[in-house]
């Protein structure tokens, strides 16, 4: 286990640069959340600390270079959820999930209880002898979560994967996220609920105006102002992180 520590001089979507000067520090047993409006490049961003976009800067994780780490190296050590995955719709929810220990050399046994196991902490194990094609949007995403732990990689890096759940799923997946960061690993999620985020994270970072703007615990940095400059809204009430009265600014 250890620190997530990103310094991101450039972040790429393709050949364009979306987001400049991003750095943040993550602590081992910590859950972040990732904020900001639609288009301002937080998907990119984690797309950028997995390794799947264009960076210029230096990522770690402990005394890993992630940066510099082959592919095989990095996924070790961060696991991807992305938001929209690419999966044959004709393998068995099993299947899918047990890709994320390919290669390693363990035995079937071995693979065959940690896909158990990781299907279990997402509440789909009942579907494991399912095709993917013929499971919901919601089951699907906690198919594609199971593959991330099943990887047991120390960073966790989700991109908005409560979408498509329903509310016991996302307040499962909640609890889930909350056990991670307490068993020691670095969680980073895409949220667009700044309520949720403010129950959810240990610390939020803010990215807009092409870089991130501020990170730190919710309370601190979900202000008033805060919510005016990035969101264009007004919140009458941000003491309890409810946002229940957002206005038009």
């Amino acid at each position: 286990m250890g620190d997530l520590a990103f310094d991101l001089h450039e972040v790429c979507r393709g050949s364009a640069v979306v987001l400049r000067d991003v750095k943040a520090l993550c602590a081992q047993g910590t859950l972040h959340a990732i904020l900001g409006p639609n288009g301002a490049g937080k998907s990119t961003l984690l797309r950028a600390l997995a390794g799947l976009e264009p960076s210029r800067g230096a990522v770690r994780f402990g005394e890993h270079a992630l940066h510099d780490a082959s592919p095989s190296s990095r996924a070790r050590l961060v696991a991807w959820v992305p938001q929209s995955p690419a999966i044959p719709e004709d393998v068995s929810v099993a299947h899918v999930v047990s890709l994320a220990r390919a290669h390693r050399g363990e035995s079937r046994a071995t693979v065959e209880l940690k896909t158990r196991r990781a299907l279990a902490r997402c509440g789909v194990e009942d579907l494991h002898e399912r095709s993917f094609a013929e499971l919901s949007a919601g089951q699907r995403q906690r198919t594609v979560i199971a593959r991330a732990l099943a990887t047991e990689a120390p960073v966790l890096l989700l991109d908005e994967p409560f979408s498509a759940l329903d509310l016991r799923a996302s307040l499962r997946l909640d609890e889930l996220l909350r056990d991670l960061a307490r068993a020691g690993c670095v969680v980073l999620v895409v949220l667009h609920d700044l309520a949720h985020a403010a129950r959810l994270a240990d610390e939020v970072h803010v990215i807009a105006e092409g870089t991130r703007l501020a990170s730190g615990p919710p309370s601190a940095t979900l202000t008033e102002s805060m919510l005016a400059r990035v969101w264009g809204v007004r919140a009458t009430d941000t003491s309890l992180h409810a946002f229940a009265t957002i206005e038009e600014s």
